[in-house]
């Protein structure tokens, strides 16, 4: 069966014990910078990793917006 378009980017961020300190809102831009969030389980995985992140939905969607990407989060 065809592998989900997620694949890279989830092996990518299993871990994000392993990012560095500091580093939170980079990580997540650059997961927003490589994914079109237009589907359900792209947003569904960009949401698990704000959460995980520890980023609020107002920064969320200011990296989205930054990024000419749609928000994440209707606030």
């Amino acid at each position: 069966p065809p592998r989900s378009t997620l694949f890279p980017y989830t092996t990518l961020f299993r871990s994000v014990r392993d990012v560095p300190a500091g580093m939170e809102l980079e990580t997540y831009t650059a997961s927003v910078n490589a994914i079109d969030p237009d589907n359900r389980a792209e947003a569904e995985y960009l949401h698990s990793l704000a959460e995980k992140l520890s980023l609020d939905k107002a920064t969320v969607n200011q990296i989205h917006e930054a990024t000419g990407k749609p928000p994440l989060y209707t606030l």
